[in-house]
C-alpha cells in the first residue's frame, strides 16, 4: 500500500454501502484513520457519491449520517482549479462514455494527475487504461 494516494468515490462508495469491495476498503479507510498513511481526494468526490446514491433513492436524512461519518476521516480534499478541470474535460472528451469513463471520474483522475498520486478505485475503465489516462491506478481488491 502507498503510503500517499487519491481515493476514488467508490471506496468510500464501498465502504459506506458494505458492499462486495467493504472488506478491501475497511482496512484502507482504518490505516487512514490512524494516520498510517496519508489519503486525499478531489474536491468533487462528495458531490460524486451523493448524486450516486440519489440516483438509487437514497434519502437526504441517510445521506447527512454518511456526511456526519465521512467528516471523521481525515482524508485532505484538494480543490478543483481552472488546470483540473481542463484536463479532466480533456480526459472525459477522449474516454468518456457509457462503459467507458464517467464524469466524476475525469476529475478524480485529473486530480491525481496534477497532484503525482496513485489513484485508489475498483474501475476497471480506469484499471485498464491507466497509462492512456496519464496515472497510476492501483485495485482497492489488490492492497
Amino acid at each position: 500500500m502507498p503510503k500517499e494516494f487519491l481515493l476514488d468515490a467508490d471506496v468510500l462508495y464501498s465502504y459506506l454501502s458494505d458492499d462486495v469491495h467493504a472488506d478491501h476498503a475497511e482496512p484502507l479507510l482504518l490505516a487512514i484513520q490512524e494516520g498510517r498513511v496519508r489519503g486525499y481526494a478531489s474536491s468533487v468526490l462528495l458531490v460524486d457519491l451523493i448524486l450516486a446514491y440519489r440516483s438509487i433513492g437514497v434519502s437526504i436524512d441517510a445521506l447527512i449520517s454518511a456526511m456526519k461519518e465521512l467528516e471523521l476521516l481525515p482524508l485532505e480534499y484538494i480543490p478543483l482549479t481552472p488546470s483540473i478541470a481542463r484536463y479532466a474535460l480533456s480526459v472525459y472528451r477522449e474516454h468518456g462514455g457509457p462503459r467507458r469513463l464517467h464524469f466524476f471520474d475525469s476529475f478524480h483522475v485529473a486530480t491525481a494527475k496534477s497532484m503525482d498520486l496513485p489513484l485508489i478505485t475498483t474501475d476497471r475503465y480506469i484499471l485498464s487504461y491507466q497509462r492512456k489516462l496519464g496515472i497510476t491506478a492501483i485495485d482497492l481488491d489488490e492492497i
